[in-house]
């Protein structure tokens, strides 16, 4: 039986015509046509001031970090259940992640533990709206100086509500990835949202090495920066992507009203979702009450279908020194959670049959 993979999609008549036009257009790197018109439809969309794109979500958080003037000493809090990239950029400044645990039924920190972590030295918070539920940051806003920068992760929610706004547009500046199974994708690339305009000055110059003004002085450059920059021909595919985001959106929340139709809902719990939250749904994913995720992750292997745990909690790496905080939700969380087939191009018989393994995994003891 042939095998269903964690994630799948299909590119569409758009997506082949632009990348193609792109290549016609005989201008494939930076700053192109297809950028611009990328750009647009993201301030459009969003009601930002601006956008910058970059070449990956894990870049896009750097960019950001560099952007609030993240220094050797200073601390960012950061939640435990989460891509590793959060706490890997924090690391690259020299700066110090402070990690806070997550709530079993949302996945999200709570507002109080986030608040009880800030001290003297906290230079930001990086909100990561994870699986696509939404934290609410205009409450947490109101609890802290604004001397303290929010960071939006949104890889995982492009175009999730908190009532009438979307993520990306609560904090200070908001983070997107691109990658292949993402809701918009160029296979690689992100982009940083903001409407501070000096953030903005300081991530475009440091996407691109820093270079100096043109002409004369382009090799003039003012400081170190590296190449985080996203291509045209990237460019012309997430365009085509996002045009059609709210497609891909619409049919993830199809997949997930069948798996909850066909699966032992007695055996699993799913996110729970905050109130005033419009969230997407980037994987589909669930936690069992009584089992452990790698017996079934094991278990679907050998059906043929393919899966995934979810995040290691971040203070459970061994690269992390010193003390470390106990976060034992998120650990809850990687024992017991993972996500199954999610693609946008899912059959309703694929659904079944990923249901029908699991539920036979549940009745056994």
């Amino acid at each position: 039986m042939k095998r269903i993979s964690v994630f799948s999609r299909k590119f569409g008549p758009l997506d082949k015509k632009f990348a193609l036009k792109a290549l016609r257009n005989n201008w494939i790197s930076s700053n192109g046509p297809f950028s611009k018109k990328l750009e647009n439809f993201i301030k459009r969309e969003f009601k930002t001031d601006y956008v910058s794109l970059v070449s990956s979500g894990t870049s896009a958080l750097e960019c950001a970090l560099k952007a609030i003037n993240l220094k050797k000493g200073d601390e960012v809090i950061v939640p435990a259940f989460t891509i590793v990239s959060c706490l890997n950029t924090i690391l690259k400044f020299g700066a110090k992640p402070i990690i806070v645990d997550v709530k079993k039924e949302t996945w999200l920190p709570s507002l109080d533990e986030i608040l009880s972590k800030i001290s003297k030295k906290t230079k930001a918070i990086i909100v990561v709206h994870i699986f696509g539920n939404v934290l609410n940051i205009p409450d947490l806003k109101k609890k802290i100086s604004n001397k303290i920068k929010i960071i939006e992760d949104c890889a995982e929610a492009p175009f999730a509500k908190f009532k009438k706004k979307y993520v990306g547009t609560l904090g200070d500046l908001g983070t997107f990835s691109f990658y292949a199974n993402k809701t918009i994708t160029s296979g690689e690339g992100g982009m940083v949202i903001t409407r501070n305009k000096n953030f903005h000055k300081i991530i475009e110059k440091y996407k691109n090495l820093y270079f100096g003004d043109k002409n004369l002085k382009r090799f003039d450059h003012e400081d170190i920066g590296f190449n985080f920059r996203m291509t045209d021909l990237q460019a012309a595919v997430a365009y085509s992507q996002a045009i059609n985001a709210k497609k891909n959106i619409l049919k993830m929340k199809k997949n997930v009203i069948l798996y909850k139709k066909y699966l032992d809902k007695k055996s699993i719990e799913f996110q729970k979702i905050d109130n005033h939250v419009q969230n997407v749904w980037w994987m589909i994913a669930f936690v069992m009450k009584n089992k452990k995720s790698d017996d079934l992750i094991r278990f679907l292997n050998k059906k043929n279908i393919d899966s995934r745990k979810l995040f290691k909690p971040l203070n459970d790496l061994k690269y992390i020194k010193g003390k470390k905080q106990k976060c034992p939700n998120s650990k809850y969380l990687y024992d017991h959670g993972l996500y199954i087939p999610s693609g946008f191009d899912l059959t309703n018989n694929q659904i079944k049959r990923v249901s029908k393994a699991c539920n036979e995994f549940f009745k056994k003891r």
